[in-house]
């Protein structure tokens, strides 16, 4: 309860509504599996609903397999479903898609939302649509096509308003902040999150709002304000564990482990990334298993073991490339660069800053250009004999 109230204390949800929240439930308490999946349903539990009454055998097995989070065999079991129509190829798309989204492949998921949203507008059917329209702003989101991402979500916002699903419309708004915040919008991205952290609260819906806390405490890091951060991620990590949410768990204790960092305590933070990378491993999670590795690489390189902090920042930028998560590939590289540059080895160093530069703005992801610029800066004030600073001045004349 402590840690619930301090989630209801951040987000300035007075006492009298967390009262009327309580008094909503009805019945014993569930357990935390149960509770998150009767009333927190996933997008692929909503669509799967919407579909049949009777449901075919791969269906079942199908969805066992994904409730028990094992997407890699849920995702085999379509392979043996041949889609009799456009309709059906739609909706096996977006099953295929959400399978490798959740296992971290995104660049193999894009093709797949992109087929299913031409599909299900074939087919004139709005909801598939609406939620491949959805999968495909947070792939991009993860690909750093930021731009494009905030104009799909923005959408999908619209479509599920126009028929009046005020549950899915909140839920892709807390998706859309995550953009906001990365691009620094942060007075939008707390409205947002802030609006669909009440309504799921008035609800009782405490995972979703598990989900939406630990988004705001990936907001409070960006807005460099890290020990609250640590606050609403142990209260969201709470949140997440009793409600058997996985993934919104692994979220939460990268966001502490990334406060612990900002407050300087490095060995609970190493321990922390540590603990997130086991469990992914152990889950599959390719995605968490990079993110814990460039977080370990930090971690190694603010405490001055720049051998580890190449190791773990290689790995990570491997794993990022395999899954297509082309913004945390550039944040590895950048790291990269940084670990050159600790080490002495100024040319690898700026070798490594160029590539960030010209790939960073060849994406338009422009944060990467930033970085990779001020680590040439840094760099060039370390190169005692000019050639660097020649060689800019050079490529800027030309």
């Amino acid at each position: 309860m402590p840690m619930l109230l301090t989630l209801v204390a951040v987000w300035g949800v007075s006492l009298s509504v967390w009262a009327v929240s309580r008094s909503r439930t009805s019945g014993g308490p569930a357990s935390p599996q149960k509770a998150a999946s009767a009333n927190e349903p996933s997008d692929v539990a909503r669509i799967l609903s919407t579909r049949s009454t009777e449901k075919p055998t791969w269906q079942v097995a199908f969805e066992a397999d994904y409730d028990a989070e094992d997407y890699r065999s849920a995702e085999k079991r379509l392979d043996a479903v041949v889609p009799a129509d456009v309709h059906q190829q739609a909706y096996l798309d977006l099953l295929r898609a959400s399978c490798l989204k959740e296992s971290g492949m995104t660049r193999d998921a894009l093709p797949l939302y992109e087929g299913s949203l031409r599909h299900s507008l074939e087919a004139d059917d709005w909801e598939l649509a609406v939620y491949g329209l959805k999968g495909l702003a947070g792939t991009l989101s993860a690909m750093g096509a930021h731009d494009e991402s905030e104009a799909r979500y923005r959408e999908a916002i619209r479509v599920f308003r126009a028929h009046g699903r005020k549950h899915e419309a909140l839920d892709t708004a807390s998706d859309l902040a995550n953009v906001m915040a990365t691009r620094g919008r942060f007075g939008e991205a707390v409205r947002m999150l802030r609006k669909s952290a009440r309504y799921h609260l008035v609800k009782r819906e405490l995972g979703t709002f598990a989900n939406v806390s630990a988004n705001l405490a990936r907001t409070l890091l960006l807005m460099r304000r890290p020990a609250p951060a640590l606050r609403v991620a142990r209260a969201a990590q709470y949140l997440a564990e009793k409600r058997g949410l996985r993934e919104a768990s692994l979220a939460a204790r990268t966001a502490a482990g990334s406060a612990l960092v900002g407050l300087s305590r490095y060995s609970e933070a190493k321990r922390e990334f540590d603990s997130v990378f086991t469990d992914a491993t152990t889950y599959g999670d390719l995605r968490f298993q990079a993110i814990a590795l460039q977080n370990l690489a930090n971690v190694s390189l603010n405490t001055g073991v720049t051998q580890e902090a190449e190791t773990q920042a290689s790995a990570a930028l491997d794993a990022f490339e395999r899954t297509g998560f082309l913004e945390g590939a550039l944040k590895s590289r950048a790291l990269l660069g940084m670990v050159a540059e600790r080490a002495g080895n100024l040319a690898e160093a700026e070798k490594r800053y160029r590539y960030l530069v010209s790939e960073g703005d060849r994406l338009g992801m422009y944060d990467s250009v930033v970085a990779g610029l001020q680590g040439l800066r840094g760099i060039m004030s370390r190169d005692s004999r000019g050639a660097l600073f020649n060689a800019l001045r050079a490529d800027l004349v030309s």
